[in-house]
């Protein structure tokens, strides 16, 4: 796929090849990532247009104010973008950061949204010493000069047995985007430093405890970034939300096992799925 740019967010676009085309996802990556890792999952959503934009400080799409990285600035950079390329409705998809993102863009124009899928998501607690066990694991994911010469620190809080599920596109690969380090990780700095900001914080809050539309919250039992006891929590009390928990991943699914997840996102995409059952490894929206 090639770079799509604009005025807004820069994106890569996977048109549907089926005739009977069934709507459009658009992915909002994580913190310190890149979209090229969604790219084991798309070609089984070869019904749906696909749209993967690059976040702002991460090597897409450039930066020109340190004062707008932050989520807030980037939702609303993220909903000018979908006005400029003209996307009316679509299913959303965020994982990790960019689920926060998410949240924030689906309630801001909850009417432009079908259907939205938070992965392993950064969610208003995540702060909260007292609340996350997780919270100090995220380290590896603050600019460090160091952690870039010792990818196994690194991989070993992102999957569950990464020498066996670290098997991706060389485009996912860590050590493929890290020649661009130096320029991205100042602006990756500043935007960890702006989730301190209570104000967007508490937006975050409003948002995620308000959201309308058909909502899966997809968490990881062995996610070492995001506590997946905790991230239910927060969601656990809106009826809209449905969830659906991962044994066999780390923090992120659609890489550890890209069937299933791929499985478990059509079956929600196409109203098939079924609540799962506590401790169910067989579950019925992999059929």
């Amino acid at each position: 796929m090639e770079l799509i740019k604009t005025n807004t967010l820069n994106f890569y676009f996977e048109p549907s090849k089926s005739e009977l085309k069934k709507g459009s996802i658009v992915f909002i990556h994580g913190l310190d990532a890149s979209p090229h890792y969604f790219f084991l999952i798309n070609k089984d959503l070869s019904d749906y247009d696909c749209y993967f934009v690059g976040l702002p400080a991460h090597g897409l799409t450039p930066i020109n104010n340190k004062k707008d990285l932050n989520i807030k600035v980037f939702a609303e950079l993220f909903i000018n973008w979908i006005n400029e390329i003209d996307l009316k409705e679509f299913h959303l998809l965020g994982h990790s950061l960019g689920a926060g993102i998410a949240s924030l863009v689906s309630f801001i124009i909850p009417q432009r949204i079908e259907k939205l899928i938070l992965v392993c998501p950064y969610h208003y607690q995540y702060l909260n010493p007292f609340l996350n066990k997780k919270l100090f694991n995220a380290w590896v994911l603050f600019p460090n000069p160091f952690l870039k010469f010792k990818t196994d620190v690194v991989l070993k809080k992102l999957y569950i047995d990464y020498r066996n599920n670290y098997k991706t596109l060389i485009e996912t690969r860590w050590e493929s985007i890290s020649r661009e380090y130096p320029r991205i990780a100042r602006d990756v700095l500043f935007l960890c430093l702006s989730l301190l900001n209570i104000k967007i914080n508490h937006e975050l809050k409003m948002a995620q405890r308000n959201l309308i539309m058909p909502t899966l919250i997809m968490v990881s039992r062995h996610d070492q970034l995001i506590d997946f006891n905790l991230a239910i929590k927060v969601f656990k009390n809106n009826n809209k939300v449905n969830q659906y928990i991962f044994n066999n991943s780390g923090h992120i699914p659609f890489i550890e096992e890209p069937k299933l997840f791929t499985n478990i996102l059509l079956s929600f995409l196409e109203d098939r799925f079924v609540e799962q059952e506590e401790n169910d490894n067989n579950d019925i929206n992999e059929k």
